[in-house]
């Protein structure tokens, strides 16, 4: 008779229906309750995940916490996971889930001398098909999930729960998926365990059984424990206490099925609920990184600053990715908590960025032409060789980006180019000094910083302005696109790529409301949002500026009490289409979608994942991405949208229909009977709320797009300096990184060298060539998708993982 692994666990929600404080409580109250039903029964066995828990029983009970170490160097208090908690599995960045092993791991490590083994997000609402590669870079070498099943709800339609999942870049890891409950509910167990019991029969193979209160904690009751034993009473050796890595070491991986690809659609409404919660996350990951970066950097120059120490910030942001917070399902209070959480992190990242960006500005020697003094308030300029502007990049690739510099000033390169300046309306009102502002572009090297001199504009010759752009009272053009809108929607209604002659779009591009009054939060049983209420109209056109750098094309229109209000720019020298969306969002049980409809024959959409991509069917159903999605033929020819925050999108046809918000109640879980429904629900995501897009051709690959997908959440330290001597030169390269994207570069944990994490974009096998500060120049062989983390400590290279262990 093939075994029956009876795993006891308490899933731990800290935040649900209840906030982090109340998890807190929850935490100290399972963990308690476990180590004294092992007392009472000396065959019990607990299994738990999340680091962050553990943390929190060191913190507030020393002395239990010391009982657990004796209960794990025993063997029955199994830790599993491996990660900070159990996060949203689809939508935080591949350095997340770097960061989650990474400071859970070296807990474990640390505390109790082991790493976890098995992967564990029980509840987690979907796995994206880069989870198997990141779960093996954590140390992990197995996988335990619910969530998509194959149950009546038909979320998804493999039908194993034992099985090989191979990940987008080629990775397999073994993967068991609860086909039950991972909870038990009081006085079910014993009919629970038979029918595992006729699982194990039927497959020939071990199978898992979980059990104990969960949700919000409890864990194996007196109860559960005497039925156990009573039905290893009657049916001998066929139950055993046991766990996740107990299961996996007897299991025989031979002949299961192979799944490739990623794992959804549990609760597909989570892909875009509370989109505020969602752009704070995208916004965090990345300047946290940027900040560790920019700070090494600087150190690398001779610089004294301390080294970031950003664990903390990282640790909130962790945290709040458990999948109840990012899935958008929580109640209100929880989210008030998160937004805390949130600020505490980007205003670490901030400090950590703005301290390396003013240190290595105040030691460039700026001094040419004296030293120049300028007020940003009133523009006054106390010496007419002006004061240096010094721009910032943390990306391995140069970025071209508008920065504001002022009104009546030019900013002039040190090989006395002149840039084109625009005026613009000013972000204050402060009378005739306040009303106007100015911008102009700048490109700035990867990975390094360049200095410019702003100077009055009497001062410095004319600007050479080169390259095409028109634009009408309903059109813009460049030398690369020409769009046209329509003058009652604001829609898009052409967009033609004057490079490769061709029309982008089949037909219009539509704003269009989707009804979902039928659907509650998660949106349970529900894939596809095609329920058409109307859409956006009455539209006012607007010329918002134009200029020898940009032109800006506003369009306003309403649905209801909701207005859109969309800024479509075009750039004299930069190719793609940029769109900054407002919307003042007054509807309840309503979906904004933004559906561009592609030309061409047998689209599919592409997507980005955490650290890679995936081609999925045009099958209409809501689908999480991380940054941005293309829609293209056979030839990887086609339209690409990508996006500062918007996670969801869905295709069917020759449409590509970006999720762009949604508006439940909080907490809503009336899916069965709408009619528990009352007045006093709150709709979440009610007011404003801004995004920014970039819309291009895609012909034949994703890099461009990627790279101007990510830009538009990117963190560009600009400082406004002041004429003084220095050491450092006005413009400077401070490592270089081709063939491979950066996710981090950073001080290590153990203090040994540098951690270099690159990552293999674009599906291909490629070479990645590193020069930085700590080694000679190095090459390291890249596979499609392979994510590489590196050591670099006393000029020697050698490889780790996540865990740097």
């Amino acid at each position: 008779m093939p075994k029956v692994h009876m795993i006891g666990n308490a899933h731990l929600d800290p935040v649900w229906l209840w906030t982090w404080q109340d998890g807190y409580s929850e935490v100290l109250a399972t963990f308690r309750s476990a180590l004294d039903r092992m007392n009472e029964d000396k065959n019990y066995i607990f299994t738990c995940a999340c680091a962050c828990y553990y943390k929190w029983i060191l913190e507030t009970d020393p002395a239990m916490f010391e009982e657990i170490k004796a209960r794990v160097r025993e063997g029955r208090w199994v830790i599993v996971g491996g990660w900070w908690i159990q996060p949203d599995c689809t939508r935080p960045s591949g350095e997340s889930f770097a960061r989650q092993a990474l400071y859970s791991q070296r807990f474990f490590r640390k505390h109790f001398g082991i790493q976890a083994k098995t992967g564990y997000n029980v509840d987690s609402f979907g796995h994206n098909a880069m989870m198997p590669q990141l779960l093996k870079e954590g140390g992990m070498s197995a996988y335990v999930y619910m969530r998509p099943g194959a149950g009546a709800e038909k979320e998804y339609a493999f039908e194993e729960n034992m099985f090989l999942w191979k990940g987008a870049d080629g990775t397999v890891m073994p993967t068991f998926r609860i086909p039950e409950s991972y909870c038990t509910n009081f006085g079910n167990l014993p009919e629970k365990m038979e029918l595992y019991k006729g699982f194990a029969e039927k497959l020939g193979r071990p199978e898992m059984c979980f059990y104990g209160v969960g949700n919000h904690g409890g864990g194996p009751t007196k109860q559960n424990l005497a039925e156990i034993r009573s039905m290893q009473e009657n049916t001998g050796d066929t139950y055993a206490h046991s766990s996740p890595d107990a299961y996996f070491a007897e299991l025989d991986t031979a002949g299961l099925p192979l799944q490739e690809g990623d794992l959804l659609h549990h609760a597909s409404g989570c892909y875009t609920a509370l989109m505020e919660i969602k752009t704070l996350n995208r916004r965090a990951e990345r300047h946290l990184a940027a900040a560790e970066k920019l700070n090494l950097l600087a150190r690398s120059m001779g610089l004294k600053l301390p080294k970031a120490d950003l664990a903390e910030a990282w640790q909130n942001v962790l945290f709040n990715q458990f999948h109840d917070i990012m899935g958008g399902c929580s109640i209100r209070d929880a989210y008030e908590d998160a937004k805390a959480f949130y600020g505490e992190a980007l205003s670490a990242a901030h400090k950590t960025m703005n301290l390396a960006a003013q240190t290595i500005a105040w030691n460039i020697d700026t001094s040419i032409g004296g030293t120049g003094i300028r007020t940003a308030e009133l523009d006054i300029w106390h010496n007419e060789n002006g004061a240096p502007l010094t721009i910032f990049n943390p990306l391995n690739w140069p970025v071209t980006i508008p920065v504001r510099i002022g009104a009546g000033v030019s900013a002039v390169a040190d090989d006395g180019t002149v840039l084109p300046h625009q005026a613009v309306r000013s972000r204050c009102n402060m009378g005739v000094h306040g009303k106007m502002d100015g911008i102009s572009l700048f490109t700035v090297p990867a990975m390094g910083y360049a200095t410019w001199q702003l100077r009055r504009k009497e001062d410095t010759a004319p600007a050479n302005v080169t390259g095409t752009l028109l634009w009408g009272d309903d059109f813009l053009e460049n030398d690369w696109l020409r769009l046209e809108l329509d003058a009652n929607t604001g829609d898009v209604l052409r967009l033609y790529d004057k490079k490769a002659a061709r029309e982008l779009l089949s037909a219009p591009m539509q704003a269009r409301v989707m009804d979902e009054n039928d659907s509650d939060t998660w949106s349970h049983a529900i894939f596809s949002f095609h329920k058409d209420a109307g859409g956006f109209a009455d539209a006012k056109l607007t010329l918002l500026t134009h200029g020898d750098i940009f032109v800006t094309l506003r369009a306003e229109s309403t649905y209801g009490k909701s207005v859109l209000t969309r800024d479509y720019t075009l750039y004299r020298t930069m190719a793609p289409l940029f769109i900054s969306t407002k919307v003042n969002w007054q509807e309840r049980h309503k979906m904004l979608k933004l559906a561009w409809h592609a030309a061409g024959e047998n689209l599919k959409p592409t997507a980005s994942l955490p650290y890679g991509h995936i081609t999925r069917e045009p099958d209409g159903k809501d689908c999480a991405m991380h940054a941005w999605v293309a829609m293209t033929d056979d030839k990887g020819v086609g339209l690409g949208i990508g996006t500062d925050s918007r996670t969801a999108y869905d295709a069917m046809g020759d449409a590509l229909r970006i999720t762009a918000l949604r508006s439940p109640d909080y907490a809503d879980h009336c899916y069965t009977d709408h009619t528990q429904r009352d007045i006093f629900g709150e709709a979440t995501d009610q007011g404003e709320q801004t995004f920014r897009s970039v819309v291009m051709p895609v012909n034949g690959d994703f890099e461009a797009l990627r790279r101007e997908s990510e830009q538009l959440c990117e963190e560009f330290p600009v400082i406004h300096g002041t004429g003084h001597p220095g050491t450092l030169p006005r413009s400077a390269v401070l490592g270089t990184v081709t063939g491979a994207d950066v996710s981090c570069l950073k001080y290590a944990e153990d203090g040994n060298g540098i951690i270099l994490r690159l990552i293999e974009t674009q599906g291909k096998d490629t070479e990645a060539k590193v020069s930085l500060p700590a080694a000679e120049p190095f090459t390291l062989p890249l596979t499609p998708f392979r994510v590489r983390t590196v050591r670099i400590a006393d000029g020697i290279v050698s490889d780790t993982d996540f865990t740097e262990i």
